[in-house]
């Protein structure tokens, strides 16, 4: 039930919101409360509303941001970031944004590439990055064919005009 499960995070939220308040320079609370916007985002886009799953998807990726700023050899508070760029990135694809979407996937590449080039035995870190390139790749291919539709548009249209000036 996504309603419910809306409940319990926004319970969870509050928890953690004063946990962070408490002590803002523990990693892992600030984590925790960057997970939860991600599980709030994911109740919110259960619940088809958009708006305020980006809302909570970006707050994830600004605690995230912060966090590999200050903590640039932290494997997994960078791949945190690069997760949260990505998911932000997912739901710009889904609501028809895929230029938007870009810039996050790419954001989200950035962060991953050092950290497989570190330790490229990781597979979890291939995985990701993989999954990013397939990301990136479906948004290409959705912005090529966003193009080949205008100019098939614009095309018809001039065909339409000249056999109105045939008429």
């Amino acid at each position: 039930d996504p309603k419910k499960a809306l409940e319990y995070y926004t319970e969870c939220f509050e928890i953690w919101s004063d946990l962070v308040s408490a002590d803002h320079t523990d990693i892992r609370r600030q984590r925790d409360l960057s997970s939860i916007h991600t599980r709030l985002g994911d109740a919110k886009v259960d619940l088809s509303n958009v708006a305020e799953a980006l809302t909570h998807y970006q707050s994830a990726l600004l605690i995230s941001k912060q966090l590999a700023n200050l903590h640039p050899t932290h494997i997994a508070v960078q791949r945190d970031y690069a997760l949260n760029s990505a998911r932000v990135g997912n739901l710009l694809k889904a609501t028809a944004k895929p230029t938007e979407a870009v810039i996050f996937f790419t954001d989200a590449l950035n962060a991953l590439k050092p950290l497989v080039e570190a330790d490229p035995q990781n597979a979890e870190l291939k995985r990701d990055l993989g999954g990013i390139y397939e990301r990136m790749a479906d948004t290409a291919l959705g912005l090529n064919d966003a193009t080949k539709e205008k100019k098939k548009k614009k095309k018809t249209l001039a065909i339409s005009k000249s056999l109105a000036e045939l008429v």
